[in-house]
């Protein structure tokens, strides 16, 4: 995954910085085999509109991950968090007292909390209204400042795009208009 160290995807991750945001290895969901087991397509395989692009994805904030994004091991809906990673951005830039929930409800994931106290992001792992995931006791109203959970979302937005643009150049644009910034 993307990390601190080298250049990968044109973003150097900073030690310093207490928000990082990483994948690795994306693939387009495909078939539903036999044996359940959902078929991991190249990114060259993407469609305009009806792919969902998976792989792992984490998200630290000073230095601990963010539990329970996965569905499967390594198998997080990157495209779902781009997303919702790109609204929670809109809504907190907009406030200085700002919330944003991302409540899937799906596959007994938990809602997690973003909010903003002035230059001050809290992030919790709560209870999912939606599926009835339990909260994390251990994650609730964790500090960081917001402007490194910015930067982080924003360089994490920018190398997905890349990634996509080097594996499926003629899709991208409209892929990303109706999966990232049509508002989840």
């Amino acid at each position: 995954m993307s990390g601190p160290g080298p250049e990968k995807d044109g973003i150097v991750n900073r030690m310093s910085r207490a928000v990082r945001v990483m994948f690795d290895d994306l693939w387009v969901s495909g078939d539903v085999e036999d044996d359940g087991e959902v078929e991991h397509q190249a990114l060259r395989e993407l469609s305009e509109s009806g792919n969902h692009i998976h792989g792992p994805l984490a998200i630290e904030i000073n230095g601990r991950r963010l539990p329970r994004l996965e569905f499967f091991p390594g198998d997080v809906c990157v495209g779902e968090w781009a997303c919702e990673l790109r609204g929670a951005l809109q809504v907190l830039r907009a406030d200085k007292a700002a919330k944003f929930v991302f409540d899937e409800g799906e596959q007994d994931q938990p809602a997690y909390v973003f909010e903003r106290e002035g230059d001050v992001l809290l992030v919790s792992v709560a209870a999912s209204d939606r599926g009835g995931a339990r909260a994390e006791p251990g994650w609730q109203r964790v500090a960081c400042p917001f402007a490194d959970f910015e930067s982080a979302v924003e360089e994490f937005l920018a190398a997905f795009r890349r990634r996509l643009t080097n594996e499926a150049p003629s899709l991208v644009d409209e892929w990303w208009r109706t999966n990232v910034e049509r508002g989840c």
